[in-house]
């Protein structure tokens, strides 16, 4: 919203769900709103407690969707993308020689995306020797910074972190690992492998301790299992007539997907979900092996 509108540069920015509506919420806010306090999913009324000069401004995600392909080219004609994780984050694999000199590779970057797109697109990059660090180092110097975990940094660089800073460890894991005496980044780094798979229930937490650790783990290839669409209702669509529209809607944008995937859904559901001033649809399919 701030690169597209010069009206808005250097501004606090909410982003709110819907165009001919009375927004309810924020559903994304630039550095200088979250500076200020404002968080996504937080309503209009207490962003603007928070933040009383932010500007509101509704999604447009096809510009989204359209910056995003252009941003995903732009990085990958510098360093060949290995995953494309969300709109707003994706990872490459360095070559020997993109190594040696990291900080020319992170200003080649910024400087195309600065160039090619505008300079309100900020881009945080993360170097590290595997996926789960170079993760956690892209938080470090947000929203524009560069941040480099070499394994010599390990563990001091991570020790001020907290358990929710670490990626793959949700609410229901971080219960867990409180529950085993964890409540620190530093006690997480002092457990051992398989104490961890016993944790996670799985191989999983093996592999997170040597992801943690420095190791270049590689996950292993998983199946698809499910495909699910979602869709936050503006007010005046929050009712039966209208709400049957949206799930044929979604249905039908989970249907082109299982066609284009070779499979057949075993199980469909539809669910309705309300959170504070938020009112949702989600659709789920879940997938046998095609």
């Amino acid at each position: 919203a701030e690169q597209m509108n010069p009206k808005l540069h250097d501004k606090p920015i909410g982003v709110t769900p819907f165009v001919h509506s009375r927004p309810t919420c924020i559903i994304a806010a630039n550095a200088r709103a979250k500076k200020a306090g404002v968080r996504s999913t937080m309503s209009i009324q207490d962003a603007k407690r928070f933040c009383p000069s932010i500007n509101l401004v509704p999604q447009t995600p096809d510009i989204y969707e359209r910056l995003h392909r252009e941003i995903v080219l732009i990085v990958d004609s510098i360093i060949p993308v290995d995953s494309v994780c969300s709109i707003d984050e994706m990872t490459c694999r360095l070559s020997q020689e993109d190594i040696t000199d990291p900080e020319r590779l992170s200003y080649q970057l910024k400087d195309k995306l600065r160039s090619t797109i505008g300079d309100k697109i900020t881009c945080s990059i993360g170097m590290a020797p595997n996926r789960q660090l170079a993760k956690i180092a892209s938080e470090m110097n947000k929203p524009n910074g560069l941040k480099i975990i070499q394994p010599e940094d390990l563990p001091d660089i991570l020790t001020h972190l907290t358990l929710d800073d670490i990626p793959g460890i949700g609410r229901r894991m971080r219960t867990r690992l409180n529950l085993a005496g964890i409540d620190t980044v530093e006690k997480l780094w002092h457990v051992n492998p398989k104490h961890m798979h016993s944790l996670w229930g799985n191989v999983n937490g093996e592999r997170f301790w040597y992801a943690l650790h420095g190791y270049d783990v590689q996950a292993e290839e998983t199946e698809r299992s499910m495909f699910g669409h979602g869709r936050v209702l503006p007010p005046d669509w929050r009712e039966p007539d209208h709400a049957f529209e949206c799930a044929r809607l979604l249905s039908v944008k989970a249907a082109r997907r299982l066609r284009r995937g070779h499979y057949l859904a075993k199980t469909f559901s539809l669910s309705h979900y309300q959170k504070s001033s938020m009112s949702g649809t989600r659709l789920k399919a879940i997938l046998p092996p095609a």
